[in-house]
Parts: structure tokens; sequence; C-alpha cells
């Protein structure tokens, strides 16, 4: 009873243009809520279950972070090093003037920093030269290396460090991940997070027995009469079949990602008492990293409804206790499609919410203020 409130909330989600919605909580270490409604294929009367797979999309960002947070914790680079000392394709950006459209060489020097804070002048345009040039000429074989090199070929819309902007960065940080632990990007996640955390339903790689157990995305869907503008499976992150994007890549099922928040709001350590990441690296990941100037493009552009928040190294991060029943310091991230990740040391809770629709809008912050509620009756 004590998630009654959260549970009609989930309930509601096909009445709200959402076809299917599944949430999961952990609190200290055990799972005390499940609940999913709705279909992984409407039409065909295909109803959501606990195996049901979803695309992450920017979901994918808090595993990538975490897992080049790790490589920190080695002493593999530092925040402040630069982008070029490990990718030379790099060295010698350049940026174009928002105003007169001049380019010209750019002044700041892009750092690792500025990819985990989305401060690196880089954007989401996935339909470059530089991307078309490299898909021509190694057609399916083309690396994530590859493709992350040729990003460096477009201007960068401003001066590292200057502003936020929501971008390909964690890409870049994917494609680091293989330079400092000399092996493929998905590998390094699944030997160094995914395994160790349970998570054994999790990854990049799409075959047959994947693609059956993956609920279906909406593009524009109407519960009134049951239309939609696009219905398929595909994960439109993936530049290619080699591609591996570390900024909306992944996908997973809820019980695997409910996993992952749980260790992270556990201090970095998994349920069987292994260490994925220090505590003091999970605190300074949710710490805020932006100035005023910064903070005001991400309120603006990417945190609109989410107030009291700001942006930490590759998560939202809560920073006025005002705003929300959370305790400041929750943090996490979400989905194009709609998935949602908190994440709360303090209290060592934590949340991971799933959909497949894109157009309704999200119901997040109710989400989170009925879990915190259940969360009030349920330690009475």
């Amino acid at each position: 009873m004590a998630f009654e409130e959260l549970t009609r909330i989930i309930d509601a989600m096909p009445s709200w243009d959402i076809p299917a919605a599944d949430c999961m909580i952990y609190y200290k270490r055990k799972p005390i809520f499940r609940h999913m409604t709705g279909f992984a294929d409407r039409e065909a009367g295909v109803p959501v279950t606990e195996d049901t797979l979803y695309n992450l999309y920017s979901a994918s960002k808090v595993a990538t972070c975490t897992a080049a947070l790790t490589l920190l914790d080695k002493g593999c680079y530092r925040l402040d090093d630069p982008v070029s000392a490990y990718i030379p394709a790099y060295d010698h950006l350049t940026v174009k003037d928002a105003s007169t459209g001049e380019i010209r060489e750019a002044k700041n020097t892009l750092t690792i920093r500025h990819l985990f804070t989305m401060s690196g002048g880089l954007d989401y345009d996935l339909d470059t030269p530089g991307i078309s040039a490299v898909r021509k000429e190694k057609g399916e074989q083309a690396t994530t290396l590859d493709y992350v090199k040729s990003f460096a070929e477009k201007p960068l819309g401003f001066e590292p460090g200057t502003h936020y902007r929501y971008s390909l960065c964690h890409d870049v940080l994917g494609a680091l991940i293989e330079v400092w632990s000399g092996m493929r990007f998905g590998d390094y996640l699944r030997k160094t997070i995914f395994e160790p955390v349970g998570m054994n339903r999790t990854g990049f790689e799409r075959n047959d027995d994947i693609d059956a157990q993956m609920a279906y995305q909406y593009f524009g869907f109407d519960h009134r009469d049951g239309s939609y503008k696009d219905k398929n499976k595909g994960c439109f992150a993936r530049l290619g079949p080699q591609y591996e994007s570390g900024g909306g890549g992944l996908h997973s099922c809820v019980e695997d990602y409910a996993k992952f928040a749980d260790m992270l709001a556990n201090g970095g350590v998994t349920a069987a008492g292994e260490r994925i990441v220090r505590k003091e690296t999970i605190d300074l990941m949710r710490r805020d990293q932006l100035d005023d100037v910064l903070r005001a493009d991400f309120r603006r552009d990417i945190a609109v409804g989410k107030i009291g928040y700001s942006y930490g190294l590759g998560v939202r991060t809560l920073i006025d206790p005002a705003c929300s029943p959370s305790p400041c310091g929750e943090f996490g991230w979400d989905g194009a499609l709609g998935a949602f990740m908190l994440i709360d040391p303090t209290n060592e809770f934590a949340i991971f919410y799933a959909q497949h629709e894109s157009g309704a809008p999200w119901h997040h912050i109710e989400i989170r203020d009925a879990a915190y509620r259940g969360l009030k009756e349920w330690t009475r």
C-alpha cells in the first residue's frame, strides 16, 4: 500500500499516450517496488513483462560516465587533460562564430572535463560530411573511434568551457575509454560494470533474440484511436553496426538498470560486495560542475521542468532541496524515449523507470515525488 500513488501513476501511462511503462525501486539494497503496465506490442497484444528490453538512449550516459570514472580512479587520465593527448584528431580544433559564421582556430583547449560536463562545443548533428565520409570509406566496419575522430572535423559551436550544450561529448568519452583501457568500449563496460553488478541483459549488440524481446518504440502515439506516426525497434543513436554510442546506444531491462542505480546509491559497491568505483568519485560525479553561465544554458535548453537541478560529471544533480522531496546530491539522467534514473546515496534509494514513446510529455517529476512519498510510508 505504501506505493499506491506511484502504482496509479504507472497505470495511467497508457491513457497519457505512453503504451507501456515499467518502474523498479531499490532501498538499502532490496527491491521494494516493481510495477509495469501496457504492451510491448500494442497491436499484437504482447504485454510488457519483466524480460522486456528497452533502448536506453541518453540513460546510457550514466554507464558511460561511470566507466570513464573507473579509469580516473586507476590514474589513466586527469579531468583537465586535453582530449588531443589521447585522440590526436582533436588537436587544432576550430570554432564557428554564431553571429558572423566566421570559422577560426579554437583558443581554448578541449579537455576531458569539458566532455563530461557537455561544455565542449560539440552538437548532436549525426549527418555531417565527416560521418558520411567514414561510412562511405569503411562501411559496416567503421568503429566507434573512426566515427568519433570525424566529429573533430566540424567546427565547434563555441569555445570549450564557455557554454553548456547537449551533444556528442559522451560518445567521445566512449572512444576515450577504448584508448585508456585498450579494450573495445562495450567489452570494458561488460567486464568492469555489467558482469560484477549482475546486468546480464545490457549491452550494445543487437541480434534476433534481443530484437524479439525489445519493446516497440512508438512515435507520436495517440491512445484515443491507437494511431502513431512510426513504430520500430531500432536505435537511432547507432551510426553503424560496429559503433557503440556512449551517449545513447545501450539497451537494457528495468531490473538490470535498477541494479546499476542501486550500486551507485551504495557508494559504488555491488550487492555482492565488489567495488566498481570509489565513493569519493561518485561524490565528484554528482557535484555541481557548472558556473552561472553554463547553469543558465543547462536550465534553458535541457532541464526544462526540472527545477532545482544543475549538472555534474554527466548527470543532473539536485542543488536546491526546496524544489524536491529528495535530498541535495540526488542525481541521474533520462533517455530520449522517456527512461528515468534517480540515484540517492543519502537514503540508499534508487529508481529506474522505462518507456518507449516519443512525443508525449514526461512524468518523471510525478514519479520522483510519488516514490519519495511511498518511501516515507514504507519506512514508518
